[in-house]
């Protein structure tokens, strides 16, 4: 097994090899929220192991964002791993956004393709299993989406979570509490590669710009936004509709919290019944309605 892991996740000189063991899920929770006690994951060693997971990462985050969902999978008996995207910025030099880290990709494109490398290789390491689950978080979503529904990963894949993933872009500064403050303090100041590829279509920053054209999402939500056998489920906080996908089972938790999904134990119970296939524990899209409306995304 340590074999494969370095197998998978080695990344240029870098190998990530995560060892089992019990883990305690932090309670985290929004303001105002009932209390959402910890969630202690007992490890289980079923055998045949369960399917693969693979878990993709925020924006302005590297695959530790993910490490804890990832081992609390693997305490409920899946093998799941953080997918490491590629280094854009090693931690040394001059400190990225205030903080001296390395910093992964946050272009789309290049995730995708990093996300279609990793699946191919965990479906070849474990041959009991004919396809994987994938876990995105916030813009981690876009990645994983992007591959199944433009790069052909839908006969890979049998599962697709979505963490709070703009879907459709982010929200107009009118639409949502706190959305102004996105839209101008990050869509006004990421470069298209640097996470500019989540800012909503038509998007502008002032009555002088030229509204840019997102050809991303354009292309992203083109179509079928769910193709595939694939179970498709978007976990949400309610207070905007991009993040559903027309086709999906969409669950909302009005007191999940942007930053903690990752680590949120209500988070983690609704993403494991959905690896699980439990039934849908929310709401049902019809193919014909959809998100194009303002996402529950804010991310520092």
């Amino acid at each position: 097994m340590l074999g494969r892991l370095a197998l998978v996740w080695r990344n240029g000189s870098r190998a990530r090899v995560l060892i089992l063991c019990a883990v305690m899920l932090p309670a985290l929770a929004a303001t105002a929220a009932p209390p959402r006690a910890a969630v202690a994951a007992t490890c289980v060693a079923p055998s045949p192991a369960r399917e693969t997971v693979l878990l993709v990462h925020g924006w302005n985050a590297t695959a530790s964002q993910m490490d804890t969902m990832a081992q609390a999978l693997r305490c409920a008996g899946y093998q799941a791993y953080s997918v490491p995207l590629p280094v854009v910025k090693p931690a040394t030099g001059l400190p990225v956004r205030g903080v001296f880290r390395a910093v992964e990709s946050e272009d789309n494109y290049v995730n995708a393709a990093t996300i279609r490398s990793a699946v191919a290789v965990a479906r070849a390491a474990d041959p009991l299993h004919k396809k994987v689950a994938l876990v995105g978080y916030s813009m981690g979503g876009l990645s994983a989406r992007y591959f199944l529904h433009n790069l052909d990963g839908i006969d890979a894949v049998d599962k697709y979570v979505g963490l709070a993933v703009p879907e459709h872009g982010t929200d107009p500064p009118s639409a949502t509490p706190g959305s102004a403050a996105l839209e101008y303090g990050v869509c006004n100041y990421l470069g298209w590669a640097e996470g500019g590829q989540m800012c909503r279509d038509n998007y502008t920053s002032g009555p002088n710009e030229t509204p840019r054209r997102n050809v991303f999402l354009e292309a992203l939500n083109s179509g079928d936004e769910t193709p595939g056998t694939v179970a498709y489920t978007t976990i949400r906080d309610g207070r905007g509709t991009s993040a559903r996908l027309r086709g999906s089972c969409d669950v909302v938790d009005p007191w999940a919290s942007h930053l903690v999904y990752p680590t949120d134990p209500a988070v983690f119970a609704i993403v494991l019944a959905a690896i699980r296939g439990a039934s849908c524990g929310g709401t049902v899209i019809p193919d014909g309605a959809g998100g194009a409306g303002p996402a529950p995304f804010v991310e520092h």
